[in-house]
């Protein structure tokens, strides 16, 4: 066909298409038909609106026999509250771990203060050199302006020496002065702390209850909980650790709901959060889990990280440690455990006779790697207090590999 042929045709097909389409002949997407709508009982003047059956509407009809749903108990009322129902005491508000930095005797020192409940509770530890051990502020008395803080001599509960004393200003601010006294009837030091969170990052502590009422086994048992704390971040790198950072409210909520109201609950667990180390940009801390089930043993069991705070990933003892050092890091943790509880033995205490096994997990302190053990790894339940150890990190570094986050805290420390 010659070209002014077809350029005199073509219009008329066109307009003929376009009104062949606007009065319904050509094909148009149908609009899907509605899902069923089910009368509710006992509605009056309720009819069946239905336009369309289930397979049409694409629903799968249910089986003519359909097993009831678990009915729970109207009783089930689950309410929650912000304390520890272990320690009694009422956490209205978060605790928040306050970080300083300061000087004593001309060496740079690390000040861990919180308030909680009115009391003041820390920790300090020189941050370079080789007195590496975290010693214990526990509270004592608020005399005024004064807070008053006794010393343990390291972190441990089988220390019972003489104590060193803290007096603080209070309240605590951004810029601490205070005193310290290395032994009763010797002199004050004066110590100068301000809030610093270099190398390391701010957070709070916060604490959520769940409790049930009822218990579908035992009614006679007391009412179950389930109370777990969570890591709030409070700077700008939040971002960046999210995977760490306590979930919204109302997740944590539901959290706790749906554990209380699936599976059975007859139990109490309260799950605690010991952070070990906030320094050398690196964020190590234990999640504590008490377990009990109602005439057995309460089961305690421990979840340790170790964060690095540049990238905001988990890092893990084979990545931290050189390869094939698993022998000797257990001929380590064998010798620290027979110094740390001198009154058990390999013949009849201990289940393992030349070297432990491998901890349930592993957290960074101040003075070195510690192993947690669950209740039963190393010893029958009545000796299950003896389930940690620490390996101070002078021993440690032939193992450590380079150019990794631990390291990195040992160079800043001054061992590498």
């Amino acid at each position: 066909m010659s070209s002014p042929a077809r350029a005199a045709w073509w219009p008329t097909v066109v307009a003929g298409l376009l009104l062949a389409g606007g009065c319904g002949w050509l094909p148009r997407t149908r609009p899907q038909p509605p899902l069923p709508i089910v009368s509710q009982p006992g509605e009056a003047g309720a009819a069946d609106t239905t336009r369309a059956t289930p397979a049409a509407a694409g629903v799968v009809a249910a089986p003519a026999e359909e097993e009831s749903p678990q009915v729970i108990p109207t009783d089930t009322a689950i309410r929650f509250a912000t304390y520890d129902p272990l320690a009694g005491d009422t956490l209205a508000h978060p605790v928040r771990e306050r970080r300083y930095v300061g000087t004593l005797g001309g060496q740079t020192i690390v000040v861990r203060l919180a308030v909680e409940a009115g009391s003041v509770r820390g920790s300090w530890y020189y941050r370079t050199g080789q007195q590496v051990h975290e010693r214990v502020l526990a509270f004592r008395r608020r005399r005024g302006n004064r807070v008053e803080l006794a010393e343990e001599k390291e972190v441990s509960i089988r220390y019972t020496g003489p104590t060193a004393a803290w007096q603080l200003r209070w309240p605590l601010g951004r810029v601490v002065v205070g005193q310290r006294r290395a032994l009763p009837g010797t002199g004050w030091q004066t110590v100068a702390l301000r809030e610093d969170y270099s190398r390391a990052v701010p957070y709070q502590l916060l604490r959520l209850t769940a409790h049930g009422s009822y218990c579908r086994d035992e009614p006679g048992r007391p009412e179950p909980y389930y109370s777990s704390q969570f890591v709030r971040v409070l700077s700008a790198d939040s971002l960046r650790l999210a995977r760490w950072q306590a979930p919204p409210p109302a997740a944590r909520r539901d959290s706790l709901r749906c554990w209380l109201l699936q599976d059975g609950a007859c139990r109490q667990i309260n799950k605690r959060i010991e952070v070990t180390l906030n320094d050398y940009d690196l964020l190590s801390y234990n999640v504590w889990t008490l377990a009990d089930y109602y005439g057995n043993h309460p089961v305690n069991s421990s979840t340790g990280f170790i964060v690095n705070l540049r990238t905001g990933r988990q890092c893990l003892m084979p990545e931290l440690l050189r390869p094939c050092t698993e022998p000797a890091l257990r001929k380590l943790l064998a010798r620290h455990l027979r110094h740390d509880y001198p009154d058990m033995n390999e013949d009849n205490s201990w289940n393992w006779k030349t070297v432990p096994p491998l901890p349930d997990s592993f957290t960074l302190t101040p003075g070195g790697l510690c192993a947690i053990y669950s209740d039963y790894s190393l010893a029958a339940y009545a000796s299950h207090y003896a389930n940690t150890t620490t390996v101070p990190y002078r021993e440690l570094r032939p193992l450590v590999r380079p150019g990794t986050p631990l390291a990195r805290l040992l160079q800043a420390r001054g061992m590498w």
